[in-house]
């Protein structure tokens, strides 16, 4: 394009500095040359005034006035000059001016890392930008004098600019500074915050803004939540610091609500919202595939567990994910479906039941038992004789997980002789080893003294195991003769039956006033809560206090549970569906908040006073 000289050619023209904005450029010329504003320039070139009041300033009616060369005519096209390519309209926000007053001081030009919308503070000064005027306390504009003057005329340099604390969003804006201005990216900076600086560094700008406008968009559960720009950097900020720590918190925040809205058992399923915004077809922030893998790896390490699909499997690596569906268990086990269950039942494989009571996530992590027929196996009666154990206690420790399987011989409710061998061996920490107290006794003596069923002394061993109980054994003792100090363990024996802080699963069915079978399901999904010696019985008067089985208000109000339940469905009145142990329909339970709306049902008089009856008799069979 050539250029001609015109008459009114504007005096001083310096050339455009890399990183500079068109806007500020404008404004920097129409400084030098005396004019009050960018609409003087824009005036003298014919611009309308619609036109002069865009985003973008057309920049071919202003090339007489400016009399520069085709290239740099051409970088003033658009609102980045240094050749990053312009961030999408919903990144920019190019009518509103700020500005860091420090900076022009320092550069001497306005930088166009102010045109993004993130742009809340200087991370090089580590202060906010000027947004309105110190002195008049109006909005600042374009039309202004110069960049650093407002058009009262009052100097920004005069007045401190307010700080910013948060080094973490510091840090994030320092890498979009450096991705807008193509500066150097201070590494040490980032790492201080414990980003995941490798991957972050290999972002271009328009993916690092997109990342922040999605991580930034997602609201948590519960608790507050800062809305705007500012709090879209702060979410981003808090999930990519102590990486990948920082990133699973996040996930505990934003993730589906609740357990008992939790009914498949896919994560993709789960988190359908925050799968569909981070990592669907299509909204997938390109490089961030840290992010995925993350993500995967988080299924893992929460309370409501969850599996992965085939297709994802490889972003968790060599170490594979840590739960599976039950026909990928029976298929890594070598058994059958129904044996799985089995398995699941007697303790010797950790699962989680779905959300909605059906179907089962297996817990890979510590390894599974693997099948093998020709193992010598022993039943239970041979295996606790062999021990020194009642089979109860014996029994109760495979439950817990105390007594490790490894290998599932041809029946599977039997024990591996070298399971059985193994686990005496882990005893052998404490042979001859003095308990440091002259009286002791054997824990036959403690087991033939009534504990109110197998938990305790099943409890009793695992804090054995544990180190927080010494014993002294033989190497060729059974177990019933380990020697125990006799005051230690009759305090906390004591402890246990006189508090009575923990109860069994078939005491807390009772004060709860439903099936057993359901316990197990309510201890993993953490409604009661599960210690050494047993259920918590705080734990127990808070559920009771929140949810009440449908089948004590049918007993109470002479009907079924499975009208109450229809009547809920179609009344869209929420459910918690318990799943029984083993085989069997689901339990439901009804939370207090939606008690009264059973009303109409089986009419408000009746409704209280059957719940009122029911809890006091719940504490009568308890005691």
């Amino acid at each position: 394009m050539n250029v001609t000289l015109p008459l009114y050619k504007l005096v001083s023209t310096p050339p455009l500095i890399d990183g500079e904005s068109q806007r500020g450029y404008l404004l920097r010329l129409a400084a030098l040359n005396g004019y009050e504003s960018i609409n003087s320039l824009t005036a003298m070139a014919d611009l309308e005034p619609n036109a002069a009041r865009a985003a973008v300033i057309p920049i071919l009616p202003l090339s007489p006035l400016l009399y520069r060369n085709d290239d740099e005519l051409e970088r003033l096209r658009t609102a980045f000059t240094n050749g990053v390519p312009t961030p999408t309209k919903p990144y920019l926000d190019l009518k509103s001016s700020k500005v860091c007053p420090l900076c022009v001081q320092e550069h001497g030009y306005y930088q166009q890392y102010w045109s993004l919308g993130h742009a809340i503070a200087c991370p090089i000064h580590q202060c906010r930008p000027v947004t309105h005027c110190p002195d008049c306390g109006m909005k600042l504009s374009w039309s202004r004098p110069d960049l650093c003057v407002c058009r009262c005329e009052a100097d920004f340099l005069t007045h401190e600019a307010p700080g910013y604390g948060n080094k973490a969003v510091l840090a994030l804006l320092h890498l979009v500074h450096a991705r807008c201005q193509q500066e150097w990216v201070d590494e040490a900076r980032l790492a201080a915050e414990r980003f995941p600086v490798d991957q972050l560094i290999a972002l271009d700008l328009e993916s690092l803004l997109k990342l922040i406008k999605k991580l930034g968009g997602q609201r948590p559960r519960e608790g507050h939540y800062v809305a705007g720009l500012e709090g879209e950097l702060v979410a981003t900020a808090e999930a990519l610091s102590d990486w990948p720590r920082g990133f699973h918190q996040y996930l505990d925040r934003v993730a589906s609500s609740g357990n008992d809205a939790v009914s498949a058992l896919g994560l993709r399923a789960q988190n359908e919202r925050l799968y569909g915004a981070l990592f669907k077809a299509g909204q997938r922030v390109t490089g961030c595939d840290f992010l995925f893998k993350a993500f995967c790896e988080w299924s893992g390490g929460r309370t409501q567990p969850a599996r992965l699909h085939p297709c994802h499997l490889s972003a968790v690596g060599e170490q594979g994910p840590r739960y599976v569906g039950i026909n990928k268990a029976a298929e890594l086990i070598g058994v059958y479906v129904p044996t799985v269950r089995t398995l699941i039942k007697l303790g010797s494989v950790a699962a989680h039941p779905g959300g909605s009571g059906r179907g089962w996530l297996i817990d890979t992590h510590g390894g599974l038992p693997c099948k093998d027929a020709t193992a010598d196996s022993l039943i239970g009666r041979e295996a606790s004789r062999r021990l020194g154990l009642p089979e109860s206690v014996l029994e109760e420790l495979r439950r817990r997980r105390v007594f490790r399987v490894r290998t599932i011989p041809e029946r599977s409710s039997s024990f591996c002789e070298s399971d059985v061998a193994a686990f005496r061996d882990r005893f052998a920490t404490g042979i001859l080893a003095s308990s440091g107290e002259t009286e002791v006794c054997t824990l036959d003596e403690v087991l033939r003294k009534k504990l109110k069923g197998p938990e305790i002394a099943a409890c009793l061993i695992k804090r054995v195991l544990d180190g927080t109980m010494p014993f002294a054994l033989a190497r060729d003792e059974a177990l019933n003769q380990m020697r125990l100090p006799r005051q230690a363990v009759e305090a906390w024996v004591a402890e246990q039956k006189a508090h009575r802080a923990c109860l069994t699963p078939y005491e807390a069915s009772q004060l709860i006033g439903c099936d057993p079978l359901v316990i197990d399901d309510l201890i993993a999904r953490e409604y009661l809560t599960f210690e050494d010696a047993g259920i918590c019985r705080t734990s127990i008067n808070a559920f009771r206090q929140q949810y009440t089985p449908l089948a004590v208000l049918a007993r109470e109000a002479g009907t079924q549970s499975s009208r109450i339940s229809r009547y809920c469905v179609d009344h869209d009145i929420p459910l918690l569906w318990a799943a029984r142990r083993g085989k069997g329909a689901p339990q439901p339970f009804i939370h207090q908040q939606q008690l009264l709306q059973l009303e109409p049902l089986i009419g408000a008089p009746l409704l209280r006073a059957c719940w009122f009856e029911n809890n006091n008799n719940n504490e009568e069979r308890a005691a």
